[in-house]
């Protein structure tokens, strides 16, 4: 029919990169928030690790197909379906860099100094964490194009917008 197919590629996959940024920006935002929580406050960061242990046993596609069809198909369900799936990953691996880097002799020199648990989580634990979330984020790109276009596949993603002109 004579249409370009590189550039529907490119027409179509601006929506996909789209939804894969914003819900590992939301995934990546809220893993921090937990750690900070179970630093500070220990019996409820032990209560978000056994969620976020849960997160993780469900099916991905299910628990975001489901997600999606309760609340209905639209950009902002389906990057909220993603995030609240991926947010456990994230939450575990930084969890496990913070109790590493939580031994480190820079930390006892902080409380020693008297350094609040808000202070060494900013100032001395989160820019050594950032490498590792950095890195985490671009593993999880492919993943999360992979799982918006299966629940487009199956009807429960993003649903398609009408063209003008085209009947």
């Amino acid at each position: 029919m004579g249409r370009d197919l590189l550039t529907r590629m490119i027409y179509g996959a601006r929506i996909s990169l789209v939804v894969a940024m914003l819900a590992l920006l939301v995934a990546a935002a809220l893993a921090p928030l937990w750690t900070h929580c179970w630093l500070l406050w220990r019996t409820p960061g032990r209560l978000v690790m056994r969620v976020a242990d849960t997160t993780m046993a469900f099916p991905i596609i299910l628990f975001a197909i489901l997600f999606v069809v309760v609340l209905g198909g639209s950009m902002v369900t389906t990057v909220f379906a993603v995030a609240l799936v991926l947010w456990a990953r994230y939450a575990r691996v930084i969890r496990g860099e913070v109790l590493s880097l939580r031994e480190r002799d820079f930390v006892a020199q902080a409380r020693v100094a008297g350094c609040s648990s808000s202070r060494i989580m900013l100032i001395h634990l989160f820019p050594n964490i950032l490498n590792t979330l950095v890195v985490l984020l671009s593993l999880q790109v492919g993943w999360v194009i992979i799982v918006e276009a299966s629940l487009s596949f199956l009807g429960a993603g993003i649903p398609p917008r009408p063209r003008p002109g085209v009947r």
